[in-house]
């Protein structure tokens, strides 16, 4: 074979393993198809005859596993494909599974939990005047009219601590 022996560089050797006809692969697939065992002669340097055959190994590999070559190097097949979905359900089980077990909210109940908090702490906050305010009538100690004030806002902090 004449082909034998001929050594080729990676610009030559994106051009030939991607085909006749087809867009050269990039360095990084090349880089790639070294990592997964094709040839090289040296550094930047390739055998073309070995190189085809390994290329052409893999697709046969690839064809009897009934999988298809990316334009990236990458190969997808009803295999990959399969254990993608499975993955994906197993994934969305466990979110259903950490809903249901209430280890997970949606965002849409954490927004309403949050607002109704909100809501609760300025009632609670507004309402400590209102109480208050007859309990200081005609106190002239500034100190104890600010304990009376902070016992009433520490029980309102507290009832909202507590979720009444």
């Amino acid at each position: 074979m004449a082909i034998v022996g001929i050594k080729a560089g990676i610009i030559e050797i994106c051009k030939l393993c991607a085909g006749e006809g087809n867009p050269p692969l990039s360095k990084e697939c090349i880089r790639q198809y070294v990592g997964e065992g094709m040839p090289k002669a040296g550094r930047n340097e390739y055998d073309v005859y070995r190189c085809l055959l390994w290329c052409l190994g893999r697709a046969r590999k690839a064809s009897a596993r009934k999988e298809t070559e990316n334009t990236d190097g990458t190969i997808s097949g009803v295999m990959s494909e399969r254990k993608r979905l499975l993955k994906n359900k197993a994934d969305r089980e466990e979110l259903e599974m950490a809903v249901l077990q209430k280890d997970l909210i949606s965002i849409a109940t954490y927004k309403k939990s949050r607002i109704e908090l909100i809501l609760n702490t300025k009632a609670r906050i507004l309402a400590v005047p209102a109480r208050v305010a007859s309990k200081l009538v005609g106190e002239t100690s500034r100190i104890l009219i600010q304990g009376i004030i902070e016992k009433e806002l520490k029980e309102a902090l507290s009832a909202l601590a507590e979720g009444k």
